[in-house]
């Protein structure tokens, strides 16, 4: 019997450990490696097919009225001293709308104007009496004057009367003594009767006579009257614009004084205050803008000025991103609006009194704004004339691949 070196049971353990399946292990980083470059590819994709990009042109500007602006100018230096409006505050032309010291102010000339102006007031006080009678003065004299007129008619038509009365006896008497002739010719009357007769016309052709001198020194009275009458009114009216010029000058007697400590401002039409920059105690310079009024009713529009490198893709209608200087984008968010107005006249920065700080020439572009107001944490915040901005004109809208492409499509010709 043959012997073996190894024994029988370490031959089959031998054979069965070479038997079985082969598994190779992966490490567990190189699968999600790979799941995450291919969602990245797809995400890229995607990107590129459906992502936009908005080519736009960023540019600086200010807030007008569309309807203007009436700005209001301190016409002397001095200090504030009363503020009668408020901000947003509707005024009509002519209202007060602060008043300004302008320093003249020392306990002696305070005093002296004081004085002059107290008596500057008692003269005016006393044209003003005389003015009211010399009014109803003229006034009697009319009822004086239409009284005596109504007094010489009824005269008139007395003596009219009477006129008539004596013309009838006058030639009564004449008709009497033409008979009285006929009879003392044929001897049937005395020459006394007839001498008697012609004593008898003569008064009563005096009689007519006097009546008439009577009547026209009435109508001649009552001419006179009348011019009188006519001539009250011309008379009234030249007195009083002689105190009227009296009165006027010295109204701007004090004037000139109380100018020269304080004056008002006033509204230079109907509106509503806006941009009030001023505050009480402030010293202001001559020409200086306090505020401005806007047109009741007027709206807001943005005016961009795009410097004339970036004009060339600028059309109306195209949609605007405002950022207000005084309202941070972070807290406040972005406000839209459209290009309504595209100026075609190049204008250089010393032809533009703006608010805006301008190094090269530009175009100015006028923008409708979707909001008049700017709201953050439920609060609203009006817009002001003036106001400082920023504005992303959108120029055109392309894919992420197109946007990629378009080196190569300039190439083209595209």
């Amino acid at each position: 019997m043959t012997r073996k070196l190894f024994r029988q049971e370490v031959l089959d353990h031998s054979r069965e450990r070479l038997w079985g399946n082969v598994i190779v292990l992966q490490p567990l980083s190189f699968t999600v490696l790979s799941i995450a470059i291919t969602l990245i590819a797809i995400l890229v994709i995607a990107l590129l097919l459906w992502g936009n990009y908005a080519r736009k042109e960023t540019v600086t500007g200010y807030l007008t009225p569309d309807q203007g602006l009436a700005k209001v100018y301190a016409k002397n230096e001095g200090v504030v001293t009363n503020i009668l409006v408020k901000e947003g505050q509707l005024v009509k032309a002519g209202d007060p709308l602060l008043t300004v010291s302008t320093g003249r102010s020392t306990a002696s000339t305070s005093d002296v104007d004081a004085e002059i102006i107290s008596e500057l007031k008692k003269v005016a006080k006393e044209l003003g009496i005389k003015k009211s009678q010399q009014q109803q003065l003229s006034i009697l004299e009319e009822a004086k004057i239409s009284a005596s007129l109504k007094s010489i008619d009824f005269e008139i038509d007395q003596l009219k009367q009477q006129v008539s009365t004596s013309e009838e006896r006058y030639l009564l008497s004449e008709k009497r003594l033409r008979d009285y002739q006929q009879l003392n010719k044929k001897g049937h009357i005395s020459n006394e009767k007839l001498d008697q007769q012609y004593e008898l016309l003569l008064d009563h052709k005096f009689s007519r006579d006097e009546y008439n001198r009577q009547l026209l020194v009435k109508k001649n009275k009552k001419e006179d009257l009348a011019f009188q009458l006519q001539q009250i009114p011309m008379r009234l009216a030249i007195a009083q614009s002689e105190l009227d010029q009296q009165l006027s000058s010295i109204q701007q007697q004090i004037l000139n004084i109380e100018s020269q400590r304080s004056f008002t401002l006033h509204a230079p039409s109907d509106g509503r205050v806006t941009a009030l920059q001023s505050y009480t105690g402030q010293s202001i310079k001559r020409n200086m803008p306090v505020l401005a009024i806007m047109p009741e009713g007027a709206s807001f529009e943005a005016e961009l000025f795009v410097p004339t490198r970036a004009i060339g893709f600028v059309q109306k209608d195209q949609k605007v991103v405002i950022r207000y200087t005084a309202f941070p984008y972070q807290r406040y968010g972005l406000y839209q609006g459209n290009i309504v107005r595209v100026s075609e006249v190049i204008m250089r920065p010393d032809e533009l009194p703006v608010p805006v700080t301008l190094d090269e020439p530009v175009y100015r572009v006028t923008v409708s704004l979707n909001q008049q107001q700017v709201t953050a944490y439920g609060q609203s915040f009006p817009l002001q004339a003036g106001m400082l901005l920023e504005g992303d004109i959108i120029l055109e809208n392309l894919s992420l691949l197109d946007w990629l492409l378009d080196p190569i499509y300039s190439l083209q010709g595209r």
